[in-house]
């Protein structure tokens, strides 16, 4: 049941259990893992300032990773989880809030969630949608690895554009 809101500057683990939350309040670093059964959500970005939130590891017990992206093109906005060197493993929901995003289409990569770097890897079912992400006529899906080969382990939203409702056909006679 705790909760905490702040940033964390270098702490070697966090562990969030399912009944407490981490209100990420700026770019964070946990230099070893984080072990996820809660909510690990970003609070909204000031202005364009989203946040990142930098570790080795990232394991999922079932919790929830709460991202803001301003959805709209390939490459737009978005909170981060970056993964250096390690691991993310388990299963996570992520969820996406909409930060002031207009909806467009992505023709590429899409935005980049969660980025792998030096030699990093992701479990094929470390994270999987939570919840619609809809702007404008647009839904957005999470899907891992890029669309171009560079960042197979990397985790991206990509939009497709809704289907206008079919009208009803008028009734017969």
């Amino acid at each position: 049941g705790s909760r905490w809101s702040g940033a964390s500057r270098g702490a070697s683990n966090v562990s969030v259990d399912g009944t407490s939350t981490w209100s990420v309040t700026g770019d964070s670093t946990v230099r070893q893992q984080v072990a996820n059964a809660g909510t690990v959500a970003f609070t909204p970005p000031a202005g364009a300032a989203f946040k990142t939130l930098i570790t080795r590891n990232y394991v999922g017990n079932g919790g929830v990773l709460g991202v803001n992206t301003a959805l709209g093109t390939d490459g737009s906005a978005s909170d981060r989880l970056i993964i250096d060197a390690g691991t993310a493993s388990g299963a996570s929901g992520l969820r996406v809030t909409n930060a002031g995003g207009q909806g467009a289409l992505t023709t590429g990569n899409g935005i980049l969630v969660v980025d792998v770097v030096n030699g990093g890897t992701t479990g094929a079912s470390a994270f999987t949608q939570s919840g619609r992400a809809v702007a404008g006529v647009y839904e957005y899906r999470l899907f891992r690895g890029a669309a171009d080969g560079t960042n197979p382990d990397a985790w991206y939203l990509r939009s497709e554009r809704n289907a206008p409702p079919t009208p009803p056909f008028p009734p017969t006679p």
